[in-house]
């Protein structure tokens, strides 16, 4: 199966300066700003992450697939709050990516895209 952690979703440099500043608090927000812009204009990775958005919505896995997302980005107290909900959701998933493995050697059911 594939999981995908708060993705494929749009993506901009402010969203990165956020993670950024919880994983290194040291610099102010502002500064992880500004490294995040620049950073994206050097590369070129709004235009990057768009097409990887588009690839993913165009092509369909015949695998199970497993998307988690927050209002806020924060998995992790969404699950304290809704953990029958997550649970339940990983445990359906885990089951398919078994049930898929054991109907075929290589994880794919013929003619079935999932």
């Amino acid at each position: 199966g594939v999981v995908f952690d708060s993705g494929p979703a749009p993506i901009f440099p402010k969203d990165v300066a956020k993670g950024l500043h919880l994983v290194c608090p040291v610099l102010p927000k502002g500064m992880w700003e500004s490294i995040a812009s620049a950073f994206f204009a050097a590369t070129k990775a709004r235009f990057v992450y768009g097409k990887s958005e588009d690839a993913l919505k165009k092509t369909q896995f015949n695998v199970p697939q497993l998307y988690f997302y927050s209002g806020d980005d924060k998995v992790i107290p969404d699950m304290k709050i809704h953990p029958d909900e997550y649970l339940a959701n990983l445990s359906t998933f885990i089951s398919r990516c078994m049930e898929v493995r054991n109907n075929n050697g290589n994880g794919i059911k013929e003619g079935q895209a999932s």
